[in-house]
């Protein structure tokens, strides 16, 4: 008689199990391109304008590109220890852009 166990608790890491195909991550594509970007190295900051209720405000997202073995360039939302310092310059100059934009906003309400 063969005894067969079923988990009930979720499997921690789906992407690790070799018998289920492989599944890539996917990003919701934007209907507007971003209004300023800014880059140190490889990581990149895309500023995003958006508008709610009559207010304007900024979000950032943040990616690496990189170039993979065969040569194809690659985006990237995983960070090394020695990526983390061009990306909080990176963070500190999307900081910058979105004050200026933010200026340039209120100077084309007056």
């Amino acid at each position: 008689m063969a005894l067969l166990i079923v988990s009930l608790l979720p499997t921690p890491n789906l992407m690790l199990n070799p018998y289920l195909p492989e599944r890539k991550p996917t990003m919701p594509t934007p209907k507007h391109p971003p209004v300023a970007t800014v880059s140190v190295g490889h990581v990149q900051a895309a500023i995003w304008r958006n508008v709610s209720e009559g207010s304007i405000f900024y979000n950032t997202t943040f990616s690496l590109r990189y170039r993979e073995m065969g040569g194809e360039w690659k985006t990237s939302t995983s960070y090394t220890q020695l990526d983390l310092l061009a990306l909080g310059k990176c963070a500190d100059l999307a900081f910058d852009k979105i004050e200026g934009l933010k200026r340039q906003d209120k100077e084309g309400r007056q």
